[in-house]
């Protein structure tokens, strides 16, 4: 598919290839919240040498993604039941950390500690997207947004809103 019809998570994937601050051909990627590996797979067509680590809470989610890694011959893709406010990386041993629609289902504080922990496992240089609902353009998109979030019982979606992004990054080390 051309880019126009990919997916959000191959858009996602395909524009994070154009970061200039990503000079290895294939580096370490940690996909946080990677549920049953939608968000993760883009990344390994993206970055085919790369070795990529998702991690999620949900042990059922990851049994699945690992399954339809294993019949793509993924081999450099695993996957492991692990909070993305501890990864079980070592320090500094990633040079690009993900998420996808992960911010928007954590509480303040867990997301504070998410991009703590994005930061400590980020090698010099490395670069970490977390992509998820915030700079909303007009209060008709946030009321919409807000209502979508009452319906899906997604308790810290306005709370996300309210938050301030920027300060929780710099004070993680961004």
């Amino acid at each position: 598919l051309d880019k126009a019809h990919r997916d959000l998570h191959g858009r996602f994937a395909d524009s994070i290839r154009d970061d200039e601050r990503l000079t290895k051909p294939a580096p370490e990627i940690l996909d946080m919240g990677c549920g049953f590996g939608k968000s993760t797979r883009p990344f390994w067509q993206t970055f085919p040498d790369s070795h990529i680590i998702g991690i999620d809470l949900a042990a059922p989610c990851l049994r699945v993604a690992a399954s339809e890694a294993a019949q793509d011959a993924r081999r450099h893709m695993i996957f492991r039941q692990a909070d993305a406010r501890q990864s079980g990386c070592a320090d500094e041993s990633v040079d690009l950390v993900t998420s996808t629609m992960l911010l928007h289902e954590m509480p303040d504080a867990a997301r504070r500690d998410m991009f703590a922990e994005s930061w400590r496992v980020l090698r010099p240089g490395g670069v970490a997207v977390h992509l998820d609902f915030w700079l909303l353009p007009t209060p008709f998109d946030r009321f919409i947004m807000e209502g979508h979030s009452k319906r899906n019982n997604e308790p810290f979606m306005k709370a996300l809103f309210d938050s301030d992004l920027d300060g929780d990054l710099r004070a993680a080390g961004f």
